[in-house]
C-alpha cells in the first residue's frame, strides 16, 4: 500500500510537471462562438475581447466583441461604481496634459479630416444554388459561410420562426438582398468577410447604416434649368438629405446613408449624361456672272413627208430649208421624205462667284437653334 501511495504521488507531481500550452486567439475566438451559440453573451464578449487584445491586426475579434458588447453589459447587469473619496484619494495624480500626449500638428489634422469609402464586402465569385430552412439567423450564417462570409447580429435581431429559402444561379449580393427582402433586415460591412445584420426600421437605419457624403462634379455645358430638374428629380426620389451646389467648383455634394446616396449618384449621372448635338453647316454664295460650255451637233428632231403627185387636185408644195428629197413610191402614190442639214454648235459662257458667309448651327437634341445674318432696314417703296 505504501508502494502504491508513493507510484500515485509520483505520477500527480510529474502530472503537474508537464508545460501547459497558452490559449491561442483563435481558441479564445472558436470558444467565444461557441459561448455565443449557447446564449453566454457576457462569457462570449470576454473571449472575444481577449482574442482581440492577442491579435489586433485582425479585425474580425475586434468587430464580434463590439457587436455583443451592449448585449453583454446587459447580461452581466454591470452597472458604473461610485467614486468616493477614498478611491480619489487611493488614485494616482495626473500629470498635466501637455506632458502626456503630443499636440496634433497641421498634417495630422488634415489627414484626421479625409473621409474614408464605404465597406465593401469582398466574397467568393461565382454563383451558386440555394436551398436553405431555418430562422432568420440561422439562414444568414449559411448564406454567409457559403459565400466565405461572416456575420453578426444586432442586439434586437430575433431569428423569428423558420421558413424556406430557395434561389438559383446567384451570386452573393443577390443572395444577400434576396434574404434582407425575406426576413425585413438589412446588411452593414463591417470588414471586407463580415456584415452586421439588423431589423429593417428607420431608427436602425439611422442608428446602424453609415452616412456619405459624395461629391459631383457637373459638366460646363450645363444649363441652370437643367440642373434644377436633375437634382429637384433626384432628391424626390431618394428624399436626400442634404444637397449642396458649389458654384465655384461647380459640383454638387450629396448627404445621406450610403443605402440612398449610392443609387442617387448613379441616377444623378444617368440624367447628367451628354445628350446628342447636331451641327448643320451652312456657305451664302455671291454668283455675279455665270458662263457655261457647250459644243456638239446639233440634229434635226422631224423629217417633214410630202405627196409629190397632182392626184386628187394635191398642190405640190417644198418648204424652202429642205436641200433635198428622198422620193420613193411611184405614179399616184409618189411621196418624197425631206433631209434637212445638220449644224455644228458651240456655245461658251464663264461665271464667278463669291463666298459671303460660312458659318455652323449648333444646338442639342430637343432645343431650338437660330441663325442670324444681317439686319433689318426699313426701305421706302412709296
Amino acid at each position: 500500500m505504501l508502494v502504491g501511495c508513493v507510484a500515485a504521488q509520483e505520477a500527480v507531481e510529474t502530472q503537474e510537471a508537464l508545460p501547459t500550452r497558452d490559449p491561442t486567439a483563435a481558441d479564445l475566438y472558436n470558444r467565444g462562438r461557441k459561448a455565443e451559440r449557447a446564449g453566454h453573451i457576457a462569457e462570449a464578449y470576454l473571449l472575444y475581447s481577449q482574442a482581440a487584445a492577442m491579435s489586433p491586426k485582425n479585425q474580425t475579434y475586434w468587430l464580434r466583441s463590439q457587436a455583443l458588447r451592449t448585449r453583454a453589459s446587459i447580461e452581466a447587469k454591470v452597472q458604473p461604481k461610485a467614486s468616493g473619496a477614498e478611491d480619489a484619494a487611493r488614485e494616482p495624480q495626473a500629470g498635466p496634459f501637455e506632458h502626456q500626449f503630443e499636440f496634433p500638428t497641421p498634417r495630422d489634422l488634415s489627414d484626421a479630416r479625409k473621409p474614408l469609402p464605404p465597406m465593401e464586402l469582398h466574397a467568393q465569385p461565382g454563383t451558386q444554388d440555394l436551398d436553405l430552412r431555418g430562422d432568420a439567423k440561422t439562414l444568414f450564417e449559411r448564406v454567409a459561410k457559403a459565400y466565405g462570409l461572416d456575420c453578426v447580429f444586432d442586439d434586437d435581431f430575433q431569428g423569428g420562426a423558420p421558413f424556406r429559402f430557395a434561389l438559383n444561379h446567384v451570386d452573393y449580393r443577390d443572395a444577400l438582398h434576396g434574404l434582407e427582402a425575406a426576413t425585413n433586415s438589412f446588411l452593414v460591412p463591417l470588414a471586407p468577410k463580415l456584415f452586421l445584420v439588423a431589423k429593417d426600421t428607420p431608427q436602425k437605419r439611422q442608428e446602424r447604416e453609415p452616412t456619405a457624403a459624395i461629391e459631383l462634379r457637373l459638366p460646363e455645358s450645363t444649363s441652370q434649368q437643367d440642373f434644377n430638374s436633375v437634382i429637384t428629380a433626384v432628391q424626390q426620389a431618394f428624399a436626400i438629405e442634404k444637397v449642396a451646389f458649389d458654384t465655384q467648383n461647380n459640383t454638387v455634394i450629396l448627404r445621406d446613408r450610403v443605402s440612398k446616396v449610392i443609387p442617387a449618384r448613379l441616377m444623378f449621372e444617368d440624367l447628367m449624361y451628354p445628350r446628342a448635338q447636331v451641327i448643320v453647316e451652312m456657305e451664302f454664295l455671291e454668283v455675279s456672272r455665270n458662263d457655261v460650255v457647250t459644243y456638239g451637233v446639233s440634229f434635226p428632231n422631224d423629217f417633214p413627208m410630202l405627196f409629190l403627185t397632182t392626184w386628187l387636185n394635191n398642190a405640190v408644195s417644198i418648204p424652202t430649208n429642205i436641200n433635198g428629197l428622198l422620193a420613193f413610191g411611184g405614179g399616184k402614190t409618189l411621196m418624197g421624205i425631206g433631209i434637212m442639214n445638220a449644224s455644228l454648235v458651240a456655245q461658251m459662257t464663264s461665271s464667278s462667284g463669291k463666298l459671303l458667309l460660312m458659318t455652323q448651327i449648333q444646338s442639342v437634341d430637343n432645343q431650338p437653334a437660330t441663325l442670324h445674318v444681317g439686319d433689318r432696314y426699313p426701305i421706302l417703296t412709296s
